[in-house]
């Protein structure tokens, strides 16, 4: 049944890259895929990466695409910035180093991974088409119905019956039965709905909640109940995960998104502002490694339990990330931190819940270098976009984004990066590079009331 499922998305994909366009085969199929199918067992490919529902709508999309350009030679638009000069350079050092370090093959496998798994492919869908406010509208409208529809079941996992969504989608024979365990804090359950984990859940609600912001701003909708019910729907779902990880991005986001907002001159110094954020995590780092470990207390149940395995993360990995080298140890990163651990193994565990950490220890150095420009790059886009003259919708938008991007950067450093959330993070971070980029703002029309977002020109054919 769920082979039925990957081909009926990819078969979709195609249609609709071929007669619509790739942003609108992204924004009906991929999208809700990714939300709501992404449990969904997977097809196995030889040679290829394999294919769930939303990886299934990728390949569509690109099989859709190279007919689009051999038929008709229509070819996506991109004005290149900065910010993705660095997301082609990150891809090309991840390559690099699975050739080097690995082997060639690997490379190769790599890039599948990377362009259909962790999101950047949809990352550069969405910065070539994801423009017009008719896509926007139909991309908040999928956003806005697949969070409803999630948020019931985070609610019924919270509280009575774990695991109720991957249940369902057992009985229906689209996925294996849900096993594992089941994780309680503060007298609740940990929900998971149809994420993979209660942290993926809680970043990646956020994500959507600051996705469907950007939308409803940049077309003039932020008011409407439909869009404010799913705002709401995409923040109790976020809180369901009941994840520190999903809570401490979520805080940082949306405090700095008052602050750009509120206080307009601190928009200039965006860039030494997350230079600072990334200073305080080298430190933050360098505390843990060098603190004396503790047993944490009650696994991960509390918030200082979830602190002192953190600490125990750190100081197993240390060692092997500062020896890992520019390129990384590659598959041999798991080796390295069985022969390089140097604490007690009170708790025999091999995860690292640490995205930057994982950076280092399987793709080098060079790999966490370009990491750490990404919001860089992002933080100096958006201020020198800031100065141009913008409607205030146009800036709503566009500061919610990067806040977003800010906030889930936070919270990779005790999650690694990965799940449905990473996609969602690529996605919510073009429509920012995108909103950056568009037109300073528009002539008031001579009469009647205009229903193109101010900096949004009309397209001369529908997209």
């Amino acid at each position: 049944m769920s082979s039925v499922v990957i081909v009926a998305c990819f078969v979709a994909a195609v249609w609709l890259t071929v007669f619509r366009g790739a942003g609108v085969a992204l924004a009906l199929v991929y999208l809700p895929a990714l939300l709501l199918l992404s449990q969904v067992s997977q097809l196995s490919l030889p040679g290829l990466t394999d294919a769930n529902p939303p990886t299934g709508a990728l390949y569509g999309i690109l099989l859709g695409g190279l007919l689009v350009l051999g038929i008709e030679k229509r070819r996506p638009r991109l004005r290149m910035t900065l910010v993705d000069w660095v997301v082609v350079s990150l891809l090309c050092s991840y390559i690099v180093s699975a050739a080097v370090v690995d082997y060639p093959y690997k490379g190769i496998s790599v890039l599948g991974a990377m362009a259909l798994s962790f999101g950047f492919l949809p990352y550069f869908v969405v910065r070539s088409a994801w423009k017009d406010p008719a896509l926007l509208r139909k991309t908040l409208v999928v956003l806005v119905w697949t969070i409803v529809l999630i948020f019931p079941f985070a609610l019924i996992e919270a509280r009575l019956w774990p695991r109720t969504y991957l249940k369902i989608l057992s009985l229906a024979g689209l996925a294996e039965d849900p096993t594992g365990m089941i994780v309680a804090r503060f007298g609740f359950y940990r929900a998971s709905s149809s994420f993979l984990h209660p942290i993926d859940l809680g970043v990646g609600a956020a994500i959507v909640f600051a996705m469907i912001a950007m939308c409803a701003w940049r077309l003039r909708l932020i008011s409407k109940p439909w869009v404010r019910g799913g705002l709401v729907a995409a923040f109790v779902a976020s809180v369901c995960g009941l994840s520190f990880s999903a809570y401490t991005g979520a805080s940082v986001g949306l405090a700095l998104y008052f602050v750009v907002v509120q206080f307009p001159r601190s928009r200039r110094p965006l860039v030494a502002l997350v230079a600072f954020l990334i200073v305080c995590g080298f430190a933050l780092t360098a505390r843990l490694a060098s603190d004396a470990w503790e047993p944490p207390a009650e696994a991960e149940t509390t918030f200082e339990g979830s602190y002192r395995m953190r600490q125990l993360i750190v100081q197993r990995s240390i060692r092997a990330a500062t020896t890992a080298g520019v390129l990384g140890w590659g598959g041999a990163a798991r080796d390295q931190l069985e022969m390089r651990k140097n604490v007690a193994d009170t708790i025999g565990t091999m995860s690292v819940d640490n995205a930057y950490l994982l950076f280092v220890l399987v793709r080098g150095w060079a790999t966490l270098t370009i990491w750490l420009a990404l919001p860089l790059s992002l933080a100096l886009v958006t201020s020198r976009a800031c100065r141009r003259g913008r409607s205030r919708r146009e800036l709503h938008s566009m500061l919610a984004g990067f806040s977003a991007v800010i906030g889930t950067m936070v919270s990779m450093y005790t999650v690694w990066f990965g799940f449905v959330y990473a996609p969602l993070f690529m996605m919510v971070l073009a429509l920012t590079v995108n909103a950056a980029q568009t037109n300073t703002r528009a002539p008031a029309p001579a009469q009647g009331r205009s229903t193109v977002s101010p900096g949004l020109t009309r397209p001369a054919t529908p997209s």
